[in-house]
C-alpha cells in the first residue's frame, strides 16, 4: 500500500512510515489530500478497493 501512496507522500513522511514506528506516532492521523495525476489516482482507487474488510471503504 505504501508503494501506491508515495507520489502523494513528502520524501520525510515516506521516511517515517518506512522505519520502525515511534512510540507516540501511533496517535496521530494523517489526511492525504491526492495531487491532480490520474495514474496515480487510479492506482490509488485500485489499491483502497483490494483492501479487505474492515479496510475497505466499499459501500454495503
Amino acid at each position: 500500500m505504501l508503494e501506491t501512496l508515495k507520489p502523494f507522500l513528502s520524501g520525510l513522511l515516506i521516511q517515517r512510515l518506512e522505519r520502525e514506528p515511534d512510540l507516540g506516532e501511533h496517535h496521530q492521523l494523517r489526511l492525504i489530500l491526492p495531487a491532480v495525476d490520474q495514474t496515480a489516482l487510479t492506482k490509488l482507487d485500485a489499491a483502497l478497493a483490494g483492501l479487505p474488510k474492515p479496510y475497505s471503504y466499499k459501500l454495503p
